[in-house]
């Protein structure tokens, strides 16, 4: 299994779902849901006031009841739903002057601009070959624990299996180290 860090801070930059989608969906979802609970509002409002035509307003026990039934689950779940509809289309329809909807406009900013600029390309490759190389140092720190490991049960290393199992040797300050060079790599592929 390959680690994957996102640094602290870094949403802006590498979770384009968190802030090109997600985050203009729910608030276009929670603007919706605002602007429908202030217009039940205000009708229920204007039932307590009586009409020129004679109709008599509601009272205090119906309009308290009637406000309560707006935030009852029951009727927030038969509207988040729509809701929910609206605020997809809303973040899938094109943007005016662009052409494109905030999800592309969000993989254009974050990924495909960079790769645009001179010297990305070059950048990419040194990191991976550093990913690479760093890999294969794992490999040949956690062969030796195992080889360490073997010679302290058998008491010579001659018969080292190399399919020896990797698993009961401890590795948590290996697994530390490996995290934070992980972690320092990820910052340096992330920042080209």
């Amino acid at each position: 299994m390959e680690l994957l860090y996102v640094p602290a801070g870094g949403t802006g930059r590498y979770q384009v779902n968190d802030t090109h989608l997600h985050k203009p969906m729910k608030g276009y979802a929670q603007k919706l849901a605002s602007k429908w609970y202030t217009a039940q509002v205000m009708a229920l409002n204007k039932l307590r006031r009586p009409t020129d035509a004679g109709v008599s307003p509601i009272d205090e026990t119906d309009y308290r009841a009637r406000m309560s039934n707006l935030m009852s689950i029951g009727r927030l779940r038969n509207m988040a739903p729509i809701w929910l509809d609206e605020a997809v289309k809303y973040i899938s329809k094109p943007i005016e002057g662009e052409g494109r909807n905030l999800i592309k406009k969000g993989w254009d900013q974050l990924y495909m601009e960079p790769i645009m600029e001179e010297g990305f390309l070059e950048e990419a490759k040194k990191a991976q070959k550093e990913a690479a190389n760093q890999r294969q140092r794992d490999e040949q720190k956690a062969r030796f624990e195992a080889m360490k490991l073997w010679e302290a049960e058998h008491g010579s290393i001659d018969n080292f299996d190399e399919n020896f199992d990797v698993s009961k040797v401890d590795v948590w300050s290996l697994h530390e180290q490996l995290a934070r060079d992980v972690a320092d790599a990820e910052i340096k592929y992330h920042e080209m």
